[in-house]
């Protein structure tokens, strides 16, 4: 369960207001206190107040106050991976920005301070702009002359063309009229050759057709002997069925006996892990708890935090658990009982 946060609040100085509320809203709820009004003898109190033992017993034994609890301890631990992560990210900016003035200081090629190496490079500024617009305009002079050059061959080529177009005009139009000529006799053996071929096509369709039909009478007669045998091997493969089939029965009634046995021996074991657990009841809280903070150290190693960052996160997360354990009114019934 990944939860995503600002850096804007992630800062090493002191905390800021939004910060103190929140931790506010994060710290544990004790039960009410109980006061001893009536004292042994029935005497007067002594004017301090103190826990009734069965009574806060009684009310942590609620299922929702244990939630609430459990809730608690939770958000104590996120808070305290989640300032590990604001100081991660933090060193991480810092690095950054150090890095950035290095560079900036390195790429600096003369002093801003002195006012005579400003105006140097001013001036050579200056020059350098000068002597490229001068090769500019050169350069651009001889590409005019070139193009000048260019432009009236291009136009003695155009001539040249014209003419050499109108002679080819006059020899394509004869050789047109001469394929024109040639295409037309070869259109006529095409037909010609085209009607002998449909009448060979023909003869042998003719053929075929009388083939086909003696094929079909070869094996109208080759279908009524399959039919019968097909009869005879699927009675002969019903009478295999059943006989396997009874054999399957007889090995499946086998292993459901088998497995009804199994599960038998699964339930008294279940029933009997429940009963273990209905015991120790008070450890479930606990190891939730300690799943959810496996859990969160895991995810933030692999989002790349360094090991000194996890440690302490995983130093701070123990505390609370253990405090936690300490004031849960059930762990210190179980020890009074065991002392």
């Amino acid at each position: 369960m990944k939860q995503g946060f600002s850096n804007k609040h992630c800062t090493k100085g002191p905390k800021s207001e939004s910060c103190k509320i929140s931790t506010a809203g994060r710290k544990k709820t004790t039960p009410p206190r109980w006061t001893n009004k009536g004292g042994q003898g029935g005497g007067k109190s002594m004017g301090c107040q103190l826990y009734d033992i069965e009574k806060v017993r009684e009310i942590a034994s609620q299922p929702m106050l244990q939630r609430l609890a459990e809730d608690n301890d939770i958000r104590q631990i996120d808070f305290a991976i989640r300032e590990v992560k604001c100081d991660a990210v933090r060193e991480k900016q810092i690095q950054e920005i150090s890095m950035i003035k290095d560079k900036l200081s390195q790429e600096c090629d003369y002093d801003y301070t002195d006012p005579n190496s400003i105006n140097k490079k001013f001036w050579d500024s200056v020059d350098l702009r000068e002597r490229e617009r001068q090769e500019s305009l050169l350069k651009e002079k001889y590409n005019m002359c070139k193009q000048y050059q260019y432009t009236m061959e291009v136009k003695k080529q155009m001539d040249l063309k014209t003419k050499m177009d109108k002679e080819e005009i006059s020899k394509m139009e004869e050789m047109r009229r001469e394929e024109d000529r040639r295409a037309m006799e070869r259109k006529r053996e095409v037909q010609k050759r085209s009607r002998d071929n449909i009448n060979q096509l023909n003869s042998l369709l003719m053929q075929n057709k009388n083939r086909r039909e003696e094929e079909h009478k070869m094996l109208d007669k080759k279908s009524l002997e399959q039919s019968l045998q097909y009869r005879q091997m699927k009675a002969e493969n019903n009478r295999r069925w059943m006989q396997t089939y009874k054999e399957k029965e007889k090995e499946r009634r086998a292993r459901y006996e088998s497995v009804v046995a199994d599960l038998s021996q699964r339930t008294a074991a279940d029933s009997t892990r429940k009963q273990i657990w209905r015991e120790n009841g008070e450890k479930k809280k606990f190891h939730r708890i300690d799943e959810h903070k496996d859990k969160v150290l895991e995810e933030i190693k692999d989002a790349g935090v360094p090991d000194k960052l996890v440690y302490e996160a995983s130093r701070k997360s123990n505390i609370i658990v253990n405090r936690a354990k300490a004031s849960d009114p059930n762990t210190k019934a179980t020890k009074t009982k065991t002392t």
